[in-house]
């Protein structure tokens, strides 16, 4: 009889309960039965801790260990060139985890970001120690520099994860797979479990229900092409995957021509050179990057549209994510624009962590395309409704905002486009130094000089609302240092 009320109460778990506890608290159930089922109870959030060993030979990071709940947690080397290298581990748990980092070498001072996570860590000797209460994406760093932080990659369980005799799965499970190209066909899946590192790259064209999934690594090093290439597809997700070191000039991930994606929680390592952009979407609509983390060298999520096509870009919703941009742009529209119009988009609840925080000579030309947020139109597309909202923004040293219309090397059209409503509420500047952000419409050969303003090179409607840099609202262009040209027309601020 004992048994059979156990199972009947552990099946109504799924419904309620608080139905259990009333039951138990009434005396229904005997005290042999509520200590046993209080011990299910309270080990779930343990025993939901999902740990990947770490493929033999794979380089580990010397400066790091890693546990989580007592069980050691993997910390890995990016092997990306100074001084951006980095280490890195992942694991799944859901309820709460202890987590303690070990530091071989003594230090001083030591940060969590991102700040709106609320982790306040203790120290105690050379170890690390805080608690996690849901999945989520952290840089910890050191004596307050740059110099090798530890990424903590934090994911949610996964649910129902295909297995190696599904069909139209490609499976890759714990261990090095040297893979090559992988061309994915309708209905197919690629699968990297947890453990698995792959050397290769994915490719999709025309192609329909397709999907890449897991908790491994895809490793770019050596790699000499765009790790995963999307175009003329519909109904994509990539969710999971680990992304490390785009060493080449290449972008790192792109969707060209792309309807209905769902990009969640990847984490993207890019390397040190330029154009490795992480997340391009060129001509897609439909589109959302939902909780991923990126930090390459370039833009870390950029729009355009591109090719003879002349597609628009529309409907893109980025929110919940952790970049962080050595130079360039953490979200950036543009600079090539070939298409009628950028519309409805929205940045939500985004986190941007030391964007360009490498030092540039006024005279260097990529000087002027760098800071958090950046609007570029060269060509003669119509960039309007565009929104970000509920942003924060850690140690910045250039430009918060940008927006711009001016013809770059990179810009095909020959007349002008527009940039206009466009909505800033909850810009938060948490610290660092910001340089003057510029709302400004010129040309590639004149940077500065307001008299050469074209007719109908306008920037209109311009509403920022709540933006607090370094604990005070902006109510003027004064107040936030503004750089504004007379082609911008009815430009607010709102407190």
């Amino acid at each position: 009889m004992e048994i059979k009320r156990l199972k009947n109460m552990l099946k109504s778990i799924n419904h309620s309960s608080g139905i259990i506890i009333k039951n138990l608290l009434r005396g229904k159930a005997s005290t042999g039965l509520f200590l046993l089922l209080f011990f299910l109870m309270s080990k779930t959030s343990a025993e939901n801790l999902t740990i990947y060993p770490a493929p033999e030979g794979y380089a580990k990071s010397p400066n790091y260990t890693l546990t989580v709940n007592g069980k050691q947690s993997p910390v890995y080397d990016a092997r990306i060139n100074d001084p951006d290298n980095c280490g890195f581990t992942y694991f799944d748990f859901e309820g709460t985890v202890h987590i303690i980092v070990t530091v071989p070498e003594g230090f001083e001072s030591v940060k969590i970001r991102p700040q709106s996570a609320g982790i306040l860590p203790t120290v105690k000797g050379n170890k690390i120690e805080f608690e996690m209460t849901s999945p989520k994406k952290l840089c910890l760093e050191l004596n307050g520099k740059l110099i090798y932080p530890l990424f903590i990659f934090a994911n949610p369980p996964e649910i129902d994860p295909p297995k190696p005799t599904d069909p139209g799965v490609r499976f890759f499970g714990p261990g090095f797979h040297d893979a090559g190209q992988i061309d994915i066909k309708s209905n197919q899946t690629v699968y990297i479990a947890g453990g698995a590192v792959v050397k290769g790259y994915f490719t999709a064209d025309k192609a329909t229900n397709i999907r890449i999934l897991g908790r491994g690594i895809m490793d770019a090093h050596e790699n000499n092409t765009t790790m995963i290439s999307v175009r003329n597809c519909k109904n994509i997700l990539v969710e999971g995957i680990c992304i490390v070191d785009q060493p080449t000039y290449h972008w790192t991930t792109t969707y060209t021509s792309c309807d209905s994606a769902l990009v969640k929680n990847i984490k993207i390592i890019a390397g040190d050179n330029v154009s490795n952009d992480g997340i391009g979407i060129v001509s897609s609509q439909k589109f959302t990057i939902d909780d991923c983390f990126v930090k390459c060298y370039d833009d870390c999520i950029v729009i355009k549209a591109l090719g003879t096509t002349r597609r628009d870009s529309r409907d893109i919703l980025i929110t919940n994510c952790l970049l962080w941009n050595i130079q360039a742009y953490a979200v950036q529209i543009g600079a090539e624009l070939l298409c009628q119009e950028i519309t409805d988009v929205l940045v939500k609840n985004c986190d941007i962590i030391h964007p360009n925080h490498t030092e540039k000579d006024p005279g260097e030309i990529y000087y002027y395309y760098c800071g958090s947020i950046g609007m570029l139109n060269g060509d003669s597309c119509d960039v309007h409704n565009i929104r970000y909202e509920d942003i924060r923004i850690e140690d910045p040293t250039a430009r918060l905002i940008s927006l711009k219309i001016m013809k770059t090397e990179w810009n095909r059209d020959k007349g002008f486009g527009r940039i206009h409503d466009i909505y800033f509420k909850n810009i938060h500047v948490i610290d660092g130094s910001p340089a003057p952000s510029e709302i400004i419409s010129t040309g590639l050969d004149d940077f500065y000089n307001s008299t050469k303003v074209r007719p109908g090179q306008l920037i209109e409607n311009i509403r920022i609302e709540n933006l607090n840099i370094l604990g005070k609202t902006i109510m003027n262009v004064q107040e936030g240092g503004f750089i504004i040209y007379p082609s911008v027309v009815n430009l607010k601020f709102i407190k």
